[in-house]
């Protein structure tokens, strides 16, 4: 929380910021995200865009035991990923 605190208070200050992350609930809170596939940027918008976008729905789920979870959806028939 402190780490994205501080960032947020250098881009108050007009400081532009580059953060690099493969967490989307990271991503969620900048103001842009690009999309890279095999290090070509493909897209770039605001992340609520970017999600309405997607071709297959996409859900968040929440549980205690993460991998668990992750495992038993990415043995149902039709989900593309499940990702932490």
């Amino acid at each position: 929380r402190d780490f994205w605190r501080i960032l947020y208070q250098l881009v108050r200050d007009g400081l532009t910021v580059l953060v690099s992350t493969a967490y989307l609930d990271e991503a969620e809170r900048c103001h842009r995200v690009g999309l890279m596939h095999r290090g070509k940027l493909i897209r770039v918008d605001a992340p609520n865009v970017l999600r309405c976008s997607l071709e297959e729905p996409c859900y968040a789920v929440s549980a205690s035991d993460v991998r668990a979870v992750g495992a038993v959806l990415r043995s149902l028939p039709g989900v593309v990923s499940a990702d932490p």
